[in-house]
């Protein structure tokens, strides 16, 4: 049973760590921010990048995507995500001038075809994406796939290389942690730390710059002599963290190496995690349980952290920290930094095996997949559905020599190619002619490699949140309308480009289980549950549908997605309407889904009324416009269904149909 932590405030050190403190600084002080070296810029940009990403985020998920500056209509059930309007509403404006700063601070840190560039790249190509602006995502991508091309030497070096002597430091920092929580854990120091046991640890340390005695406290014949200030010799843990960051100088020299060579987005990311688990606010300490949690919740950290060292020692660390219960000690930011660089568990690579969780290798690979991925979409869009194929094909071969070949990369290729599988079977149906030949091999493909583990794993599919760069295309697969050939015949299973589609979606799905792992809350695998379900009712298949609808429902109302929810209500209801004995289930989740966008028009309209900036007050009328329409049409479509089972459709009727859900 996990422990309940109450106790943050005892166990929060005084002083911030230096990363936080000179940000907190320079966010206060734009004088000294314009002074600042391009490094310490370039941390508060990338912060900057990740809170507006998480709030655009959660707007979107909430319903409320209009309050960022634009309605998204990726999660409504009447619109088509690649219809949505070009124009990058103001957020989406800003995040992208940010996102240019952060390619320009990283040339200046890293040089041109440093890996954190290319990375800095592909974010502002991202950012363009999600605006519309796909000739220009497209354009960034190319670029970076030119320069890994044409100068993999210089992507291969970078300015700040993590050398052995690095892991070694990163190492003994992990190591002093561990002992001090191990002390401080034991029943008899009572959460606290002898000042004798703290000069053992140090004078002992493998790094030379830790083993400096701190306060010129020497070892001699009668043991370690005891500070003067300390009652009784001891410290608290919150003041051992304190004294390291502000007394002993060598502790703070590793700590600035560290993160000068640890990778500058992972960094950027899982700060943005750690800031949003600390037990009090600047206090730089997080317990192991909130921080994974932190880092699962948070897109960016858990795509660039999945499977890396760092994920599997912080697990590690929880597991350790319920044993102690009670008496386990926080995570501090400088071990997070050192667990980054150290890599404790070995990586396979070639053959090999490497200390370092981003070995050049394998980070040029994987920069190469991202990039191949967003040239596929722009492909898709433009309807160039086998050039797509290729080049997202080409993004999967890529991703096999990245350092999670199974993880977000290949999510976002499967999940893109299973968009272009089902645009490529409503582009052959329309014609009137078979599926594309490139369609056929694919499903070929999976008939010969996968048939027999999709029976064996039929039904137990894991619960499992794909990476939220892209969950808006799969999203798009609810509003793709195929007409089946026969309605659950077996002719429609049997659909190449269809196959092909749930195949990809299927491995899509087990790619964000290794990113996001097997939780109920995982809101990607929902996600994909969901356009799984608007497959098989594409296809005929009301039953798969039907079930695979419930699940994702449920694993969205887990994920706090209340509009990617009522969406599947919708739809699901559409399906079981159709059927006398699940018509009132029909009508519970149309009300349901009807109340919900009741809502989101309140909350629109009480905005638009108090709102003085006329752009926000066009927003807002426009949002309640949009949910306004759709609470009344699932309103009536729920009257309907009641009125047909004979019994009173009137409002506290279906008030009752919500409670009853």
């Amino acid at each position: 049973m996990p422990v309940i932590r109450t106790d943050g405030i005892a166990w929060a050190p005084e002083t911030p760590a230096a990363r936080h403190a000179i940000a907190a600084r320079l966010a206060k002080d734009p004088t000294a921010c314009a002074a600042a070296p391009p490094s310490a810029r370039l941390a508060l940009v990338l912060a900057r990048c990740h809170a507006l990403e998480a709030t655009r985020r959660a707007h979107e998920l909430k319903g409320e995507a209009w309050r960022s500056g634009g309605i998204s209509p990726s999660f409504s059930w009447v619109a088509d995500a690649r219809d949505s309007t070009s124009d990058a509403p103001p957020l989406l404006d800003v995040l992208i001038r940010l996102r240019m700063r952060a390619v320009a601070l990283c040339r200046l840190c890293h040089g041109t075809a440093a890996p954190d560039t290319l990375e800095a790249l592909l974010d502002l190509a991202r950012a363009y994406a999600a605006s519309g602006l796909w000739l220009q995502a497209e354009a960034h991508a190319k670029r970076v796939v030119s320069l890994l091309t044409e100068t993999p030497a210089r992507v291969d070096d970078g300015n700040d290389v993590v050398s052995m002597a690095d892991e070694a430091a990163a190492t003994s920092v992990l190591g002093l942690f561990s002992r001090l929580a191990s002390i401080a854990a034991a029943a008899a120091h009572q959460s606290r730390v002898p000042w004798h046991a703290l000069v053992t640890i140090l004078a002992n340390a493998g790094e030379p710059r830790l083993a400096e005695q701190p306060w010129g406290v020497l070892e001699g014949a009668d043991g370690f002599a005891r500070r003067p200030d300390v009652p009784g010799g001891d410290l608290s843990w919150a003041g051992v963290v304190s004294f390291l960051r502000v007394a002993h100088g060598g502790f703070a020299a590793v700590t600035r190496r560290l993160e000068a060579v640890a990778p500058t987005h992972d960094t950027a990311a899982l700060d943005h995690a750690f800031r949003a688990a600390v037990v009090t606010p600047g206090a730089g300490a997080a317990f192991a349980a909130p921080l994974r949690d932190a880092v699962i919740a948070s897109s960016s950290a858990a795509a660039a952290l999945a499977g890396s060292g760092l994920a599997v020692w912080l697990c590690a660390r929880v597991d350790a920290d319920a044993a102690r219960g009670a008496a386990a000690a926080p995570v501090t930011w400088e071990e997070c930094v050192a667990a980054l660089v150290a890599c404790p568990f070995p990586v396979s690579v070639g053959g090999t095996t490497s200390l370092s969780p981003r070995a050049a290798v394998q980070r040029v690979a994987n920069l190469r997949a991202r990039a191949h991925v967003l040239c596929g979409r722009a492909h898709a869009r433009r309807g160039e559905l086998a050039a797509a194929a290729h080049v997202l094909r080409s993004a999967l071969h890529a991703s096999k020599n990245a350092d999670r070949p199974s993880g977000a990369v290949a999510a976002d290729a499967h999940a893109a190619l299973a968009d272009v599988a089902v645009a490529a079977c409503a582009v052959s149906r329309r014609r009137g002619d078979v599926a594309l030949q490139w369609i056929d091999s694919e499903a070929e493909e999976f008939a010969a490699t996968c048939e027999s583990r999709r029976h064996h794993a039929n039904g137990t599919t894991a619960d499992a949140k794909a990476d939220a760069e892209w969950t808006p295309d799969v999203r798009a697969k609810a509003s793709v309308t195929v007409r089946p050939t026969c309605s659950g015949s077996p002719g429609a299973a049997r659909d190449p480009a269809a196959t092909a589609a749930a195949s990809h979606l299927e491995r899509a799905e087990a790619a964000s289980e290794v990113v996001y792992g097997r939780v109920t809350s995982n809101f990607a695998a929902a996600l994909v549950l969901a356009a799984r379900g608007a497959l098989a009712a594409a296809t005929g298949d009301d039953k798969a549908a039907c079930d695979t609808f419930a699940r994702a429902e449920v694993r969205l109302g887990a994920a706090g997605a209340p509009a990617p929810r009522a969406a599947t209500n919708v739809r699901l209801a559409r399906i079981l309407r159709r059927y006398p004995s699940r018509r009132h289930e029909a009508a519970r989740r149309l009300s349901a889904a009807a109340v919900f966008y009741n809502g989101c028009a309140v909350a629109a309209a009480e905005v638009a009324a108090a709102a003085a900036d006329a752009a926000v007050v066009d927003r807002a009328d426009t949002a309640r416009t949009q949910y306004a329409r759709l609470a009344s049409t699932c309103w009536a479509e729920a009257a309907e269904i009641l009125r047909r089972c004979g019994t009173i459709a009137n409002g506290p009727g279906l008030t009752a149909c919500v409670d009853a859900l």
